[in-house]
């Protein structure tokens, strides 16, 4: 997990010691409480792999022949 300090975009505090990463960047200000998110600090997204055009359309015609029979 990794921490960082971030300066509030308002009133210039330093606030320390955050975790933006389980926040996905959002922070709220210890001293005035504006909530600001910082970019380019974001957890990973899993996303799935897509396949082929190829692949699509055999797993279609297998799909198919399977329902017809």
């Amino acid at each position: 997990m990794v921490r960082y300090d971030i300066k509030c975009p308002v009133c210039g505090t330093i606030n320390r010691g955050l975790d933006l990463e389980e926040t996905d960047g959002w922070m709220e200000c210890e001293k005035c409480g504006t909530l600001a998110q910082q970019r380019g600090i974001h957890s990973a997204v899993m996303i799935s792999a897509l396949h082929s055009r190829e692949d699509y359309f055999k797993s279609q015609k297998a799909d198919h022949q399977a329902a017809a029979g």
